[in-house]
């Protein structure tokens, strides 16, 4: 049995490594970020699981936070949850580029004083991140897609057996 926190676990220190630049504001410590991200990457698996068991033809059931997964299965949810991801970042960055957020927009270019320099991230600059993200979200996609079809191919067991399949 797989723990949906152990996957959690390596989403996060595999894909979301800290380091103190990317630190989020919203926590006190690096090891409050890592615990309380690992809970909503928990979450959000335990919420997909019927998603995945569709994709691949199972039933797969969560008891007591884990799931009786192999290899497989843990990599595509994986992946569903990178899609995921990045879908959404993608689209905060376009709600940040056609103004429907309340984050702070630039109205200025550059600010300078004495030495300093702040220069706000030019439009073409945004959109290309958002563009970024897009890529990685079909990358992703694709690679669901492969894994599916291969376990789908050699793993699944068929629904129905009739004729002289049955004996």
């Amino acid at each position: 049995m797989i723990t949906l926190s152990s996957i959690a676990e390596s989403i996060f220190d595999a894909e979301f490594y800290w380091k103190e630049e990317l630190k989020d504001t919203r926590y006190s410590t690096p090891e409050e970020e890592r615990e309380r991200e690992i809970l909503i990457i928990t979450d959000w698996l335990e919420a997909h699981i019927g998603e995945l068991n569709i994709m691949i033809n199972t039933h797969f059931e969560v008891v007591d936070g884990a799931v009786d997964f192999h290899e497989e299965e843990s990599a595509i949810l994986r992946e569903m949850y990178m899609m995921n991801y990045y879908r959404k970042q993608g689209r905060n960055m376009l709600r940040q580029l056609d103004g429907s957020t309340a984050t702070a927009t630039f109205s200025f270019k550059t600010i300078r004083e004495g030495d300093s320099m702040i220069t706000a991230p030019s439009m073409s600059e945004n959109q290309a991140i958002a563009r970024s993200y897009r890529l990685l979200m079909n990358d992703s996609r694709q690679a669901i897609e492969k894994l599916v079809h291969a376990y789908n191919m050699y793993r699944s067991k068929p629904n129905q057996v009739s004729g002289d399949d049955a004996n």
